[in-house]
């Protein structure tokens, strides 16, 4: 909390005990439109900052290149295709492997479609199980959901590229308003005034904004210290593929 903007720190300071029985385990609880009107409040002052965020996945060398160059694109079957044609130019796959590839994925589903998700915690928190699969195949969920259980395809995806962990500053701004952590900002500061919270503050969301380059803080790859420190792979049960 020592990292927190003065402005929201002085607003939850005056105005914390709205959110009592709301946010935490209490008898006491506030009006509905105390809450909802501070829950604005708290709204606007969190899409003036961003957040530290980790995108786990899979990345070609020429990939992260162009990630530490231009940012990071919205994700969607446009993105998948022209990301298909870059591979199939480099030799990396076959045009028919990578028609098979295009024509068979959950690129443009409504939860998918146009979402960049980070997990604003360190990675190592969700454990092996929580995101292992992510460095396993190339392309993402909405890609390798597809695929993992052909033997064909899914040895091809789980084939390409070097497992990485993004680090970005993601603009609060560019989260729909639903999303926002406002429940996870004020339970971390009722906790942290000895309130007993009744759910998770660690919290994961979604940019329906791209982002710049000036918000990529670095990309790690696998098998270097931060990635290492920031999954906690060395100690999993199933040990991560090299880098092809």
């Amino acid at each position: 909390m020592d990292t927190w903007p003065s402005d929201l720190i002085q607003f939850l300071e005056e105005n914390f005990d709205v959110f009592i029985g709301w946010c935490c385990i209490s008898e006491q609880r506030s009006s509905v439109h105390s809450f909802e009107t501070s829950l604005a409040e708290i709204g606007l002052i969190l899409k003036k900052y961003s957040l530290i965020g980790y995108h786990c996945t899979k990345l070609t060398k020429g990939e992260i290149s162009e990630i530490l160059k231009s940012g990071m694109s919205l994700q969607n079957l446009e993105t998948l295709s022209s990301r298909l044609e870059k591979l199939e130019l480099e030799g990396i796959i076959t045009k028919d492997m990578s028609e098979k590839l295009r024509a068979n994925n959950q690129c443009n589903d409504n939860n998918r479609a146009n979402m960049l998700w980070f997990c604003f915690y360190e990675p190592l928190l969700a454990g092996e199980s929580g995101i292992m699969r992510f460095f396993q195949s190339w392309g993402g969920e909405a890609l390798y959901n597809s695929h993992e259980s052909n033997a064909v395809s899914g040895e091809t995806l789980k084939n390409i590229g070097t497992p990485c962990v993004i680090k970005a500053t993601v603009p609060l701004g560019s989260i729909p308003n639903f999303r926002l952590p406002w429940k996870e900002v004020i339970g971390r500061f009722l906790k942290n005034k000895g309130f007993k919270l009744d759910n998770s503050i660690d919290y994961a969301g979604y940019s329906t904004e791209p982002l710049s380059s000036e918000c990529i803080v670095d990309v790690f790859e696998y098998p270097t210290e931060e990635f290492v420190k920031l999954t906690g792979c060395r100690d999993w049960h199933n040990k991560i593929n090299s880098a092809k």
